[in-house]
């Protein structure tokens, strides 16, 4: 509960921002999904120095099946989200929007 209230929140702090900082700033949001071969990376400490989410039993199939798509994306799958936004010629007009780049997991 309290981790999907967090980003419910997060939603509303963009909504809120682009009110406030508009015309200026344009503020946007990407909500990216579970995502496979992502790496630990600069974790050594704790140990998990090499391992990836996906070393997980059937993680990368458990989240393809919670998905319309029946995807699990990997890092590049939300990539063009992210340049999107930041291009002021292809998204200039938009402000106080999240993108879901999560196959669909947000409508199941």
């Amino acid at each position: 509960m309290l981790y999907g209230t967090s980003k419910w929140a997060l939603r509303g702090a963009v909504q809120h921002l682009a009110v406030r900082l508009a015309p200026e700033i344009r503020v946007n949001a990407v909500a990216p999904g579970g995502t496979s071969e992502t790496k630990f990376a600069g974790l050594e400490s704790l140990g998990t120095a090499g391992h990836t989410v996906a070393d997980r039993t059937d993680r990368d199939a458990r989240i393809a099946a919670g998905t319309l798509l029946q995807t699990t994306p990997g890092p590049d799958s939300h990539a063009g989200a992210y340049v999107f936004l930041a291009d002021r010629e292809a998204s200039g007009v938009i402000t106080g929007q999240v993108i879901n780049t999560d196959g669909g997991r947000a409508l199941t």
